[in-house]
C-alpha cells in the first residue's frame, strides 16, 4: 500500500476526476453534498450516463465543498486529493468494506478526519485496486489541517496500516500501472522510472543525462546567483495530454533529491540506501551530504549539461552581499 498526497485548487475538477471513471464507486463521505441514491446509480452506470451523472455531482459537492474553504481564504490550496494504491496481489482481500475501513484509519491516523472528504474506489484493467481520497484541507472549524512533514507521515501510517492488515509492501514505484495514469502523474513516474532504469549504469551527471535524453527527458543542475549547485529538475513532454511538465528532483519524489542522485552515482548503492543514509543522518543532528555532494559535483560537470561555476573570491561575494542590502534599505 502506498499512497500519494496532492494539493490543488479546483475542488469541481478533482471531484470529477474522482467520479468519472469506469466502476467509480463511492465507498464513504462526511460533510459533502452527495446524494445517497446517486452514489449508488453511479457505481452502475456507463458511457454518457456516468459523465453526466459524475458532472453533476462533482458540481453539488464542488459547492459544499468551497463553502467550507471559504472559511480560511488564506489557504490556497485547500484541494486534498491522496491516491492509496495496492498490489494486486492484494486485491482478493480488499472488498469494499475493508477499503473503506482502511482509507478511514488512514485519514483519522494523518489526523485528516475532522473535515469533508469522499473515498472513491477505482479499478484499473491492471487489477491494481485504489481508492482516491477526497478532502478539504480546511477542517470543519475552518482551521487549515496541518502539512508538517507529511509526506514522511504518509509513509509512516502507509506502513503501519500495510503490516495491520497483512498487505503486500510495494517495493518501488515500479509496481505502478503508468498507463493508467494521465498528464502530470504520468509524466512523474516515467521520469522516476528512467532514473531508476538508468542510474545503475552511470557513474557521472553527463552519463545520467544523456541516457535519460535518450527518453526525451531533459536534466538540468540548478544553480544559486554565486553559481553554487542548488539542485536538479527534470522535463518531458506528456504522450497523454501533450503539455511539458518539470519537477525539481524531490518532487519526483522524495529520493531523488540532487544529494541522493548524486550519492547513488559516486558509489553505486540504490537510491532508497541514499536516502536511508540522509535520513540516519538527519536523525543524528547533521546533514553533510547535500553540501559535500555540490562540492565534488562542480569539478565533474561539463558543458553538456550544466556550466562550470564562476568562481567568486570571499571579498567580492561580501561586496555584492553589502550592496544588495543597501539596495533593499535593510534597517536593523
Amino acid at each position: 500500500m502506498v499512497g500519494k498526497i496532492i494539493k490543488g485548487s479546483s475542488s469541481g475538477q478533482c471531484a470529477g476526476y474522482c467520479l468519472n471513471h469506469d466502476n467509480a464507486e463511492i465507498l464513504c463521505w462526511q460533510g459533502l453534498d452527495i446524494d445517497f441514491i446517486q452514489a449508488e446509480t453511479l457505481a452502475s452506470s456507463e458511457g454518457r450516463e456516468r459523465l453526466t451523472l459524475a458532472r453533476e455531482m462533482a458540481l453539488n459537492i464542488s459547492r459544499s465543498f468551497d463553502e467550507q474553504a471559504s472559511l480560511n481564504p488564506a489557504v490556497d490550496k485547500p484541494v486534498g486529493h491522496i491516491p492509496l494504491c495496492f498490489m494486486k496481489e492484494d486485491a482478493p482481500l480488499l472488498d469494499n468494506e475493508r477499503m473503506r475501513r482502511i482509507a478511514e484509519e488512514y485519514l483519522r491516523l494523518m489526523e485528516y478526519s475532522d473535515t469533508q472528504y469522499m473515498v472513491v474506489r477505482h479499478d484499473n484493467s491492471k487489477g491494481n485496486p485504489h481508492v482516491h481520497i477526497f478532502f478539504n484541507r480546511v477542517d470543519n472549524n475552518g482551521k487549515c489541517l496541518s502539512a508538517w512533514q507529511d509526506f514522511r507521515r504518509n509513509a509512516e501510517v502507509c506502513r503501519k496500516l500495510t503490516v495491520k492488515y497483512g498487505l503486500n509492501m510495494a517495493k518501488n514505484r515500479s509496481n505502478t500501472i503508468v498507463n493508467d495514469l494521465h498528464g502530470r502523474e504520468r509524466v512523474r513516474y516515467q521520469i522516476s522510472n528512467a532514473i531508476d532504469a538508468a542510474l545503475p549504469h552511470c557513474r557521472d551527471w553527463n552519463t545520467l543525462g544523456r541516457t535519460l535524453l535518450q527518453q526525451d527527458i531533459t536534466m538540468e543542475l540548478v544553480r544559486r546567483n554565486n553559481g553554487e549547485i542548488q539542485g536538479v529538475k527534470f522535463g518531458k513532454r506528456s504522450d497523454s495530454d501533450g503539455h511539458w511538465y518539470e519537477f525539481g528532483g524531490s518532487k519526483v519524489g522524495r529520493k531523488y533529491s540532487f544529494a541522493n542522485i548524486d550519492r547513488a552515482l559516486k558509489t553505486g548503492m540504490s537510491l532508497d540506501e541514499a536516502q536511508q543514509h540522509r535520513d540516519e543522518s538527519e536523525r543524528q543532528g547533521h546533514n553533510p551530504s547535500h553540501s559535500e555532494a555540490i562540492t565534488a559535483a562542480i569539478g565533474i560537470l561539463t558543458s553538456g549539461f550544466c556550466d562550470t561555476a564562476p568562481q567568486v573570491d570571499d571579498a567580492e561575494r561580501r561586496r555584492k552581499k553589502e550592496l544588495e542590502k543597501k539596495k533593499r534599505g535593510i534597517h536593523r
